[in-house]
């Protein structure tokens, strides 16, 4: 046992190389266990050596063994799917519907303006006020839009800044209805801004979830490259 623990030791001081020379040679010197103490050490570099492929696997991409991913990083969620679908369709609809009501709210603005007699004034500053609305919301939402598709690093900011506005023109047009119920000659104006408190509430509650998202989402950190915290795919 001792006398192979000498052999173990002075096998494995040689290279590779030395090991395959002193096999293939017929009158190498070294007794038969030797010759086999030699074999397993070249035997056990071998299984321990990863093959070229394997070496030069870039992290995070599949493994070329085809057994599974070099990292563990290729597990976690990336590109547009999962949850993030639900946010990409509401834009999709947010951007459709308000470029839609701008070009009608441009209409009935140009129509206040050129009527005889004019338009009263606060009629006017309501309809101006739902062009800018539809301006920020439409413009922003296509842009946006655009971005999402191209996976831009900016998406994630966009996005909460949309969710920002949206909760911001709900709590003027709530403000707007409670003030303008006070006053009997401004009742018209409050039907025009239709249920202001219904969307006030679905622009809170959506907003404070999607924002979270778009802040804490490996999947949304993955796709646009911006940094989030791991908690929902």
């Amino acid at each position: 046992m001792i006398e192979d623990a000498g052999i173990k030791q002075r096998m494995a001081s040689l290279s590779s190389e030395e090991l395959c020379n002193i096999l293939r040679s017929q009158n190498s010197g070294y007794s038969a266990r030797a010759l086999e103490l030699a074999a397993d050490e070249l035997r056990t570099r071998t299984l321990q050596a990863p093959s070229a492929a394997e070496a030069f696997a870039v992290p995070g991409e599949p493994s070329p063994s085809g057994i599974g991913p070099t990292s563990s990083a290729s597990l976690e969620p990336t590109g547009i799917g999962g949850w993030l679908i639900v946010p990409l369709l509401g834009l999709l609809f947010t951007a459709v519907q308000q470029l839609s009501s701008l070009a009608s709210h441009f209409r009935i603005f140009s129509h206040l303006v050129t009527s005889s007699p004019p338009a009263r004034g606060d009629v006017i500053a309501l309809c101006v006020y739902y062009v800018l609305k539809n301006l920020v919301l439409g413009l922003g939402g296509t842009v946006t839009l655009y971005l999402f598709a191209r996976k831009h690093r900016l998406v994630p900011r966009l996005m909460v800044s949309l969710y920002v506005a949206l909760m911001v023109f709900a709590s003027l047009e709530s403000v707007g209805a409670l003030l303008f119920a006070r006053y009997p000659a401004l009742q018209p104006l409050v039907a025009l801004l239709g249920s202001p408190f219904r969307s006030l509430v679905i622009s809170m509650l959506s907003g404070a979830l999607w924002i979270t998202y778009f802040t804490n989402s490996v999947r949304v950190s993955n796709t646009f490259g911006k940094p989030a915290g791991p908690m929902v795919a």
